[in-house]
């Protein structure tokens, strides 16, 4: 995956983002400068999946776990996977 992601505020950042876990609930990932994200928050990640089709995934998710800049997040609401997300996780 790409490391491109958006996110509302408080955070702070360049922007960027590693991937470095992702499953059907949720996703974790790194990120290179300080934030202000805390347990709890809802926030909007966007990243391109490494397919093909470099598939663009947007998605709420709501922080559950914030070590320094590892980052672990559930999926919010109960919306089905996109598709190629999916593809992704049960190829």
């Amino acid at each position: 995956m790409t490391d491109t992601y958006t996110m509302q505020a408080p955070s702070v950042g360049d922007d960027h983002m590693e991937v470095t876990n992702i499953s059907g609930g949720g996703l974790q990932f790194t990120i290179p400068d300080s934030h202000a994200l805390k347990i709890g928050q809802e926030v909007q990640v966007t990243f391109t999946l490494d397919d093909r089709q470099q598939t663009e995934i947007s998605k709420g998710v709501i922080v559950h776990s914030v070590t320094g800049n590892i980052i672990g997040c559930r999926f919010a609401g109960n919306e089905p996977l996109e598709q190629g997300l999916r593809f992704y996780l049960f190829p």
